[in-house]
């Protein structure tokens, strides 16, 4: 079993009665346009309630062409035990619906039918973004993220009302994550469409935990990766920056790690975001406001001056999560 296949196993164990999130994702950018694909594979235990538990596919399609904005969204909900687990395999069944190594077909239906069978190549090197491997399996954070493909071509077809949607060569990803619940607030993005630099991936979040009664400031970090080099800022001065801002459309941060800083800026437009509606295992609800079409710049310096410079207009992935039910986008689903 490779590595990113172990990073795909599921974290869920059957009985625990402490209430569990996780979802696996994927998602690709038309490398011609401003439309992209967004599948979700993802678990919801409410806690104390481990027999109530549910599996759900959901498909998000962004369709930004020429000037308008069309989002498309449809799921499909099952009691967890009618679903086939990555427990000893990167092999998930949710009702006929699959996720497995370099391979993903299924269908959604709510109101709107959606349907896939798409492959994506597994070349591309796991990225941790928890700065120590050991967060990975403490109690702290409760909210766990990796990506087993960072950086992915997917090929296949994705149809829809009617319409046909030849993927071919889509830059993408497929992540992972879980927890007891989702993260009180936080900001996540992901981009590997970047202009002039096909080779280039950039994964970054800020994201704001709560301890008991109370919520810390945001801690962060950002992972680079182009021309063969990595540029990590996972160290203590990028998880505890205070140079972060999180809007509902927007994320901006930056930060120094030895002799290098970092300056990112993400955002789209409020019609770009599709909301999505998250419980949590304790009954709260959390906000999920996404658009894989906004825009990204990435910054890197060192005492020299500019070390590499990234531009994605229409490819970015950005994804914040509130508890504010005054957040002013549009829910889908």
């Amino acid at each position: 079993m490779t590595q990113a296949e172990r990073d795909n196993l599921t974290r869920r164990r059957a009985g625990d009665r402490g209430g569990h999130v996780e979802s696996y994702f994927l998602k690709a950018n038309d490398p011609a346009s401003r439309r992209a694909f967004w599948i979700k594979f993802t678990l919801y235990v409410p806690k104390g309630r481990p027999e109530d538990g549910l599996a759900e596919v959901w498909a998000v399609l962004f369709d930004g062409e020429g000037g308008g904005m069309r989002k498309v969204g449809a799921k499909t909900v099952m009691p967890i035990a009618e679903a086939r687990l990555a427990i000893s395999d990167a092999a998930l069944d949710f009702g006929g619906s699959t996720l497995r190594p370099g391979a993903t077909a299924g269908s959604v239906e709510s109101g709107q039918s959606i349907r896939w069978d798409l492959r994506h190549t597994t070349t591309s090197e796991p990225l941790h973004l928890l700065p120590l491997e050991r967060m990975y399996d403490l109690p702290l954070p409760k909210s766990k993220l990796l990506t087993p493909y960072p950086s992915e071509r997917f090929d296949g077809a994705i149809e829809f009302g009617g319409e046909r949607w030849d993927v071919a060569g889509w830059p993408g990803t497929q992540g992972h994550n879980w927890g007891r619940q989702h993260a009180e607030h936080y900001a996540w993005v992901h981009c590997n469409r970047f202009e002039g630099a096909p080779d280039a991936v950039f994964e970054g979040f800020s994201a704001r935990v709560k301890l008991g009664p109370l919520t810390t400031p945001f801690i962060s970090a950002a992972v680079v990766r182009a021309g063969g080099a990595t540029y990590d800022f996972r160290g203590p001065r990028a998880l505890f920056s205070r140079a972060v801002r999180v809007t509902p459309t927007s994320w901006s941060f930056s930060a120094g790690c030895g002799d290098r800083a970092i300056l990112v800026s993400a955002s789209c437009r409020p019609e770009e975001m599709a909301g999505l509606h998250y419980p949590n295992p304790d009954g709260e609800m959390t906000y999920c406001l996404n658009t894989k079409i906004g825009d990204l710049d990435v910054t890197i310096r060192d005492r020299s001056g500019v070390v590499l410079a990234l531009e994605c207009r229409g490819a970015g992935a950005l994804e914040v999560a509130t508890k504010d039910p005054g957040h002013g986008i549009d829910m889908l689903l």
